[in-house]
């Protein structure tokens, strides 16, 4: 059997989660049974540092608003590669993955929603219609399966559920590396050093993040908080950290290449985010066995346990999360048996390994039925 060609539709490649998995998903994939390139409506962005010359990319300078000539541009492409099987991903390429589909008689078409869903009723309504037509629907997460099956009324059992994976060869914990964070970053090997890696954007709340930093300093506790990414709240946070008089405790590094670095030179990971799907970043925190602290928000329970592999807290609730912060500075060895404990639930659960898996056996139970009917 010739290998399955598969398309993969974004809006654009970024430095982000979603993207970041489809890249792995085609790097790990068995290359005797797919092969799949990538269609980009709006291209490449230029903060996109990870090589990917090795991948397959069309872009299609996609026109700002409504680009009706993109459906037609992606069903060129699929005729042109021989593509199996179109995998559209999220809102933003669901329309034109079910055009393309039908311009270019694509024979099997998949979609995957990978966090926040548009609420909208127009967007309801579209969502119900067009997740009806694809051959197969997945999630990255239960709680996005749930929220689909909400939205648009589909069995839940029609949704499958493929978690994100993380590279063991790239994420891993290391002494040295904590030693190397500290020294190439200006630390002291005292210091206890919270971080968060995300974009600064609202939905990602780091403002929430920098409240309970300033209670704990407050509280007497001697800690640094080290923001990695960029984004449009940057200067916002700066204000705030001024404002609650913690300015000289926090610190942006900017984007960064080796997150595996980055993380072994945590003491404890918080996301405070008001959405997740499944967040790649907590799954890389856990194989570095760091000790994590998570809203309670979409896919992130599932992947922390409570007290187990990390801590919950509530959404937009500084003092909870302070809380939280105040119990693990205090209690090394409870950091460590979370950070432990996170590292082994990883590598059962959540494996690059598993999750190409899981897409391949998803591909080809979708391909398979298509053809059967």
């Amino acid at each position: 059997m010739k290998p399955l060609r598969v398309a993969h539709l974004v809006n654009e490649i970024i430095p982000a989660g979603k993207e970041t998995g489809i890249v792995k998903l085609i790097r790990h994939q068995d290359q005797r049974h797919f092969s799949s390139i990538i269609i980009a409506s709006e291209g490449v962005h230029p903060l996109h540092f990870e090589k990917i010359e090795d991948i397959p990319i069309y872009t299609l300078n996609k026109r700002p608003g409504n680009d009706w000539s993109l459906p037609g541009k992606i069903a060129r492409i699929c005729r042109d590669e021989r593509i199996d099987i179109i995998h559209s991903h999220a809102w933003g390429t669901l329309l034109e993955g079910y055009l393309a589909v039908k311009i270019a008689a694509c024979k099997c078409w998949v979609h995957t929603e990978h966090g926040t869903l548009k609420d909208q009723r127009i967007h309801r309504i579209a969502q119900s219609i067009l997740w009806r037509r694809v051959d197969a629907l997945s999630a990255v997460s239960m709680s996005v399966k749930v929220r689909m099956s909400e939205i648009s009324g589909i069995n839940r059992e029609r949704i499958n559920v493929i978690y994100n994976g993380v590279d063991t060869a790239m994420f891993y914990p290391s002494q040295a590396l904590r030693a190397e964070f500290r020294e190439k970053f200006g630390f002291k090997e005292s210091d206890l050093i919270i971080g968060s890696v995300g974009r600064f954007l609202p939905i990602k709340n780091h403002q929430m993040l920098v409240r309970a930093a300033a209670e704990v300093i407050r509280a007497g506790k001697k800690i640094e908080l080290v923001l990695v990414s960029l984004g449009p709240l940057q200067e916002q946070l700066q204000k705030l950290a001024e404002k609650l008089n913690i300015v000289e405790h926090l610190h942006f590094l900017g984007l960064q290449k080796n997150i595996n670095l980055i993380m072994n030179g945590f003491d404890i990971f918080v996301l405070p985010s008001l959405s997740e799907g499944c967040s790649n970043v907590i799954q890389e925190a856990m194989m570095c066995a760091r000790p994590v602290v998570a809203t309670r928000v979409g896919g992130n329970p599932e992947l922390v346990r409570e007290g187990e592999t990390g801590r919950l807290v509530e959404s937009n609730h500084p003092a909870q999360l302070a809380a939280a912060l105040l119990e693990l500075i205090s209690n090394e060895k409870q950091r460590n048996l979370l950070g432990e404990n996170g590292r082994k639930t990883a590598l059962e659960k959540y494996t690059v390994e598993k999750m190409v898996s899981d897409y391949q056996q998803f591909y080809i139970n979708a391909y398979q039925k298509n053809h059967a009917g």
